[in-house]
């Protein structure tokens, strides 16, 4: 088998990429080194067409990013001209990334050279409008420490198989996405900027009538002796005493963006403690702290943060060092959104979203509406049903000999033996949807105080009390127990009250706390970092590898059934356990079929013990598919 090690130089990243000037290339059994260029130096007359060509005999190419630079370049720039397998491809950015997601110091060619010690620095090197002999030295040198690092990771094919698979396939359907972007409806985008503006002056409007001005201290510096005797000429003069202490004053106008003021009001008018500060020392002010207060002006101040999220959300100015933005900030030529995707940047395995992140676009059913399809295209949104639970299911199998499994499958709503009737019950919660707040809450790692407030917002929305008598709460005289005391009871219930859950709890904690890692589903190393969370961890990884390993179906069945992707339909976004799809109207139906399909075939070879299933539904935005 022929493995050739390979890394290009070009003239600049993907989207403005033109000419490719360099490529170098290592013979993995031999260790030879070729250099391919049109202009000379080490080539020894070896152009790039050469070069090029034999890529594409090879039986794997190993690339440290290959299948999110070096062959989308390649492709760019020569369209179909040298037709690379992607399949080929070893990717060691892969590699790395799955080996551990929070490896120290990263996982640049820069840090794995330092990491292996390779006696070969990498070259800096600032102008890519042409070709050079230290461009020539610096694309030589990183196919030298590819080498070492494929040498160091190529262990992880054996190790763990399913996994490595998976995330090389992921990878390429991730860039493909990327490319593809996501439309937005910037008409509806500044609307929703009026809405929130004019929200937001209503709001301002109501603080001022609830807070007006007060005057502060115009430093904080403590207030300054004056001299015994001020000169005629002072611009005090005649206001101030001699001798006594001054402090200069400002009037201030409320500020609701202010956590700083909104703190200061509440302690004011009600002698408000917040229950958390700031490592800076400064009080912790959020909606969530926010909604659980009882004074009107709380409920206030969290409506007018949401408004203000929102805001941003869509037209939050890019920062200084090019980060962060709102969606309207990040629309290309094309009228798409093409946010920076990495399929492993969490150590779960989920993919983060940046540039911006649309992962994070508010469920406000506003905001969904400006994510949109194509002219002449829908929707479709897939959504898997019940994965956290049924995560959590497979893994109490032994311990509960399925129970859990049968509850989640055949489980009646209305005859009250379904998993989230009988979580109200042993929750002592109101309402089915925030007994399912507080499950997931506790799925996904939710503090003892987030809980609470959960609970707290139950009763409230019930017009009723925590039922602190049914969750074993003592309570003395008129004052409530506080959320994170709620709440460690909740958890306590819940890990107590569920079949197996206590055994699992611990079987997991001692593991992690024995070896520091678990074992995924598809067998990857799970880094925990507390013993505490990793069952969390363990669930959440669960869950995304099931979307993984159904995606890498997706493309080649829509295939089999004669759809061409791009033409007929594209994965335009992935959100955890939900794919949005771009599809032509006449083949939105099945296409969501399939998909629906693919979910309930990765559990099924992935020797899952709970049946999937997911949901798809169609329309022309974000609003109408989830």
């Amino acid at each position: 088998m022929t493995t050739l090690i390979v890394d290009l130089e070009a003239d600049g990243l993907l989207p403005e990429l033109t000419t490719i000037w360099q490529l170098s290339i290592i013979d993995a059994d031999t260790g030879e080194l070729g250099s391919y260029n049109d202009h000379g130096g080490l080539t020894h007359g070896r152009s790039l067409d050469a070069g090029l060509r034999r890529l594409v005999g090879a039986d794997r190419l190993v690339f440290h990013h290959g299948l999110g630079y070096d062959l989308p370049a390649i492709t760019k720039v020569y369209g179909d001209r040298y037709p690379l397998d992607w399949g080929k491809v070893c990717d060691t950015l892969v590699l790395s990334r799955l080996g551990n997601p929070e490896r120290q110091g990263g996982h640049s060619l820069e840090s794995w050279g330092e990491r292996l010690a390779v006696p070969l620095a990498k070259v800096e090197h600032e102008d890519w409008t042409r070709w050079s002999f230290k461009m020539e030295h610096r694309c030589n040198t990183d196919a030298k420490i590819t080498l070492e690092v494929y040498k160091r990771l190529v262990g992880m094919y054996e190790a763990m198989p399913q996994a490595v698979a998976t995330e090389h396939v992921i990878a390429h359907e991730v860039m493909k996405v990327i490319q593809r972007g996501f439309r937005l409806d910037t008409e509806h985008c500044q609307t929703l900027i009026n809405i929130f503006l004019k929200e937001q002056e209503a709001l301002k409007e109501e603080f001022r009538l609830l807070f007006p001005p007060v005057l502060v201290p115009k430093s904080r510096t403590k207030p300054a002796k004056v001299l015994k005797n001020i000169n005629k000429n002072h611009p005090m003069a005649g206001k101030l005493t001699p001798g006594e202490a001054y402090c200069p004053l400002d009037v201030e106008e409320f500020n609701p963006g202010s956590r700083q003021q909104i703190t200061r009001r509440l302690v004011s008018k009600y002698g408000w403690k917040p229950p958390h500060y700031t490592p800076s020392g400064m009080a912790e002010v959020s909606e969530d702290i926010l909604r659980e207060l009882p004074y009107e002006e709380a409920q206030r101040f969290a409506d007018y943060l949401v408004v203000d999220k929102l805001l941003g959300q869509v037209n939050a100015p890019i920062k200084a060092n090019g980060s962060g933005g709102g969606w309207l900030h990040h629309v290309k030529a094309d009228g798409r959104v093409h946010a920076s995707l990495n399929p492993l940047k969490a150590v779960t395995g989920r993919l983060s979203c940046s540039s911006p992140n649309v992962q994070q676009a508010s469920t406000d059913k506003r905001m969904r509406k400006a994510w949109i399809a194509a002219p002449g295209k829908v929707l479709v949104g897939v959504d898997s049903k019940g994965l956290e639970l049924r995560c959590l299911s497979h893994y109490l199998w032994p311990f509960d000999g399925g129970a859990y499994v049968k509850m989640l499958v055949e489980g009646d709503e209305e005859k009250g033996t379904d998993v989230h009737t009988a979580a109200m019950r042993l929750l002592c919660f109101n309402i089915r949807e925030e007994v399912k707040r507080a499950e997931y809450g506790w799925l996904y790692g939710a503090g003892d105080a987030k809980l609470g407030l959960i609970a707290y917002q139950d009763a409230y929305k019930a017009g009723k009390d925590i039922d602190y008598a049914g969750l074993g709460i003592p309570v003395k005289g008129k004052r409530k127990p506080p959320n994170n005391v709620v709440g460690k009871a909740l958890r306590s219930r819940l890990e107590e009250g569920i079949t197996g859950l206590g055994p699992l709890v611990n079987a997991i904690r001692a593991k992690a706390k024995e070896t520091g890692k678990l074992r995924g589903l598809d067998g990857r190393t799970l880094w925990i970092r507390s013993e505490h969370s990793a069952l969390n961890f363990l669930l959440q990884s669960a869950g995304i590898i099931i979307v993984k390993k159904a995606w890498t179906f997706i493309c080649p069945e829509l295939s089999t059934r004669g759809l061409v992707e791009d033409r007929d339909y594209g994965v335009v976004m992935q959100v955890h356990d939900e794919f949005q799809i771009e599809a032509l109207p006449e083949v939105a139906e099945e296409v969501g079929k399939v998909v629906v399909e693919c979910i309930f075939r990765a559990g099924r070879e992935l020797g899952f013990r709970c049946p999937l299933t997911a949901t798809a539904k169609i329309g022309p935005d974000w609003s109408r598919t989830h």
